[in-house]
């Protein structure tokens, strides 16, 4: 059978994972204001703290782009989109027969087949989850890839979930030297957050309350990893590159990145805005791409060397904006900085800091912009109105 016809190749992105202040609904206002300050539109665009990549895979239309996060995931979004790749580097026919294969070998040799019958009762889907999250004292043969079935069953996934997780990153590792892997782990991480019965992100899984809300999780537990991910792989493959320009991708921090990038570049920084730290929410994607077996602790089975970034911080904030502004005006760019009304620092203060450290070589403006911004919980409602706003630094 043949499952990459009838898709239609598209310019636009596809969306990849759930994010906590994803820039998705305002791309245009973000790219306008840098084509704005990018005006001989041969400057390389810096996009200091990437995230899901969804604005560098826009940039990367019109500009050489840099993408680079502390996060190692990141990058792996980011080349999903920017890596140039053919249809034909994969045959996903032969590929999920080897993920079939390899869940039959391992539910057969460890004799672990835990499943939620049709109409489960409450009382027993408990049962089966307790026996999943005992995996974690499970002894597995190393040569096998149990990573989450091991340390996430029975949590924001159910075992057979993170039995596909594992198969997929299994079988991708052929292609790990080719352009669509990182494509292939692209999707699996869109599989992931869309099987995931969290709200979302990943900093604990949701325990059953009552029966309503067991139902709700039911709706997760039975989706499968396997059909997500080949329906995201799909859309990868199609999506049109062909305007896509050159990129670089890093894993460092701002402050490295920027001390090495070349003068008069253009840089759109978009740090984080509130005290929580990314590296709690999205951990499990870090794991993924590292597939390190790293040792996990309390409830939302968090590794134990999760980044914290200093722009989180309330004592370290103004620093770390003060050193960003430093770097930008010393390699001579131009910069355009997302940021919130909402944020650690309020935003007068932010500017003038930004007056103070770019001085009168610069011009400074702002852009602001109303949206819903996704906090991706259930707390307090999904959404909450805030003020996108632009910073705009630009050679006087």
């Amino acid at each position: 059978m043949n499952l990459t016809h009838q898709i239609k190749s598209e310019r636009v992105p596809p969306h990849l994972i759930k994010y906590m202040g994803s820039k998705s609904n305002i791309i245009e206002f973000i790219l306008n204001n840098i084509h704005k300050v990018n005006k001989d539109k041969n400057s390389k665009v810096y996009d200091l703290f990437s995230g899901t990549c969804i604005v560098a895979a826009y940039l990367n239309q019109h500009y050489d782009v840099v993408i680079n996060d502390i996060q190692e995931y990141s990058s792996y979004l980011g080349k999903s989109y920017l890596n140039k790749i053919n249809i034909d580097d994969v045959d996903l026919d032969g590929f999920l027969n080897e993920v079939i294969s390899y869940k039959e070998y391992f539910e057969r040799k460890y004799e672990l087949n835990y499943c939620y019958q049709y109409n489960i009762q409450l009382e027993d889907y408990l049962l089966v989850e307790e026996k999943e999250k005992n995996l974690i004292s499970f002894n597995f043969d190393s040569q096998d890839h149990h990573l989450f079935v091991k340390n996430y069953s029975g949590t924001y996934w159910s075992f057979k979930q993170c039995l596909e997780i594992d198969a997929i990153y299994r079988v991708a590792q052929k292609y790990r030297n080719k352009n669509i892997y990182e494509a292939i782990i692209g999707a699996l991480m869109f599989a992931m957050s869309y099987c995931s019965q969290s709200t979302g992100h990943f900093a604990q899984y949701r325990d059953v309350k009552d029966e309503k809300n067991f139902q709700d999780i039911m709706l997760y537990r039975i989706k499968s990893i396997k059909d997500l991910f080949v329906s995201k792989l799909n859309l990868l493959l199609h999506y049109d590159r062909s305007l896509n320009h050159k990129f670089e991708s890093y894993s460092m921090s701002f402050d490295e990145l920027l001390e090495k990038a070349d003068p008069e570049s253009v840089v759109y920084a978009d740090p984080p805005y509130a005290n929580v730290h990314y590296s709690r929410f999205y951990h499990v994607l870090e794991t993924l791409v590292k597939y390190d077996y790293p040792e996990v602790k309390f409830k939302g089975r968090y590794r134990q060397d999760r980044h914290q970034s200093p722009f989180s911080k309330k004592r370290q904030a103004n620093q770390a904006f003060e050193k960003m502004f430093t770097l930008i005006k010393e390699k001579n760019s131009r910069m355009v900085l997302s940021y919130s009304d909402g944020g650690v620092i309020d935003l007068e203060t932010l500017l003038k800091l930004a007056e103070k450290t770019f001085g009168d070589s610069y011009k400074l403006t702002i852009e602001t912009m109303e949206y819903l911004h996704s906090r991706l919980g259930r707390t307090g409602g999904k959404n909450i109105d805030v003020n996108e706003i632009l910073i705009i630094a630009d050679k006087v």
